[in-house]
């Protein structure tokens, strides 16, 4: 028979209803919290006018730009980025067992890091509703619960915008396995805070990220910042984010714009530095200048450099709303070169 969603094509008689509900051409239904492009940022410029690649672009201009680099990391970095490599009690055990393999130990050292890192904002209370963005499997929300045992009433909400497999979420089904995560399926470039019903409650709220991917960290930003905290009775606390993947920031997303264009910087310097911040991580194969006069460590501090005034211009966004906010390296660059946290707390 005709598919009555699309008669250009057919199905089975006895399977329609089956068909219907994957039919390519049904209606998208989407959540009362989905409102689209709510995230997304503004930017007049064609992107087009200043997306250019390195080799697109003049050597004295490069060169011009990695002195201005160097100028504006040397005035708000007078000393390298803080260590503070922390590990919360309760992965200890965990990461000290023989048969726990290499790469989980560097999981758990990142998560446990990054909870002692909540613990000592004194953001793990009781009555308090955790949000993970860009969850993923749900691993950092899975270690957080338990190390949330004792407290008292803790919510937990994730954010995704795919379809996971292998979800922590299996593991808080049951009632002695503590509060169930509620999972939504969303973008957070459309999400809308405040039109989620379970977070319609005098629970603290407390914004969480594991290597929130590029334009994904500034969305969620501006989710918390403009469109959920200007709403009342939300009860945000503060937040506590691992950094990651700079060279996936796009102008039209980016919170510290206010603080680029006031150091000088442009939409096109913009997109080179994010483009040059790949060098930190990504070694060094994008671009030879002049057969090899900046040696490879060179190159790798100018990505370093790079990556720490994107995420200034977003610790600077946060000051705006009268957050307190600090950027630390919370785990050794042997674990992952990613080891920058933007962690902020509401001013008292």
């Amino acid at each position: 028979m005709l598919c009555p969603l699309d008669p250009k094509h057919s199905c089975y008689a006895d399977k329609i209803d089956k068909h219907l509900k994957k039919c390519n051409s049904r209606k998208e239904l989407y959540p009362v919290y989905y409102q689209e492009n709510l995230n997304s940022g503004y930017s007049p410029l064609n992107p087009n006018e200043y997306r250019k690649t390195i080799r697109d672009i003049e050597l004295p201009e490069l060169i011009g730009l990695i002195e201005r680099i160097n100028f504006y990391y040397e005035k708000y970095y007078q000393t390298d980025t803080l260590n503070e490599y922390l590990c919360h009690d309760s992965v200890e055990k965990d990461i000290s067992d023989p048969k726990t393999g290499k790469s989980a130990v560097k999981h758990l050292k990142q998560q446990g890091s990054i909870i002692e890192h909540i613990n000592r904002l004194e953001l793990l209370q009781d009555d308090t509703c955790f949000i993970e963005f860009g969850a993923g499997k749900g691993g950092l929300s899975h270690i957080l619960e338990k190390a949330s045992k004792e407290l008292n009433s803790v919510q937990f909400i994730l954010i995704e915008r795919g379809a996971v497999r292998y979800k922590k979420d299996n593991y808080h089904k049951e009632e002695n396995q503590g509060p169930i995560f509620e999972r939504l399926r969303v973008d957070i470039e459309h999400l809308a805070l405040d039109k989620v019903e379970s977070l319609k409650n005098p629970k603290k709220k407390v914004a969480i990220g594991k290597h929130l991917c590029g334009s994904a960290t500034d969305m969620m930003l501006r989710c918390l910042m403009e469109n959920w905290l200007s709403g009342t009775g939300n009860q945000f606390r503060g937040l506590v984010l691992a950094l990651c993947c700079h060279h996936r920031c796009d102008w039209k997303s980016y919170v510290g714009k206010k603080f680029f264009e006031e150091a000088g910087f442009s939409a096109r310097d913009f997109h080179l530095i994010s483009t040059l911040s790949s060098w930190y991580t990504c070694g060094t194969k994008d671009i030879e200048i002049k057969e090899g006069k900046l040696t490879l460590e060179e190159r790798s501090q100018i990505g370093k450099r790079c990556k720490l005034l994107i995420d200034f211009g977003r610790k600077q966004y946060l000051k705006s709303f009268n957050l307190d906010s600090q950027l630390v390296a919370y785990v050794d660059p042997d674990i992952s070169l990613e080891n920058i946290l933007l962690k902020a707390k509401f001013l008292k």
